[in-house]
């Protein structure tokens, strides 16, 4: 009796790898904006923190709304726990940079397409027109 190995042929293979790729298709997108969305949300709450730390700092200093807010350096001071309004220096996930303004204006991000909403909390985001 003959030995018959049973090996896949070209059809076979090709209709694997394109059952693959055409998941993949599916898929990729997906995980790309579930991504820049986590990116977003961590953005957006580094800006809620940076305004909670910014108002603290101009009630402890007792400035006026006008008055210029603090640098993000200065709410967050590594050595002095006395003056430490940040715990951790924020960190734009998408490698942009937070500015502080002024005291009665909100903090923004040079890469977001967000703001903060500080009369509610909220934190209205678009990623991609969605």
């Amino acid at each position: 009796m003959r030995n018959a190995r049973r090996a896949y042929t070209l059809i076979e293979v090709m209709i694997a790898l394109l059952i693959i790729s055409t998941l993949f298709a599916i898929g990729a997108p997906n995980l790309i904006l579930a991504r820049e969305r986590s990116r977003s949300r961590s953005c957006s709450k580094n800006l809620y923190y940076i305004e909670a730390a910014k108002e603290q700092y101009a009630l402890d200093n007792k400035l006026n709304p006008s008055s210029p807010a603090p640098t993000i350096e200065n709410l967050y001071t590594a050595g002095n726990s006395a003056s430490n309004y940040l715990k951790t220096l924020p960190v734009c996930p998408s490698k942009g940079t937070y500015s502080v303004n002024i005291v009665s204006t909100e903090p923004t991000c040079s890469r977001a397409a967000f703001t903060i909403n500080a009369t509610n909390g909220t934190f209205p985001h678009t990623v991609n027109g969605r």
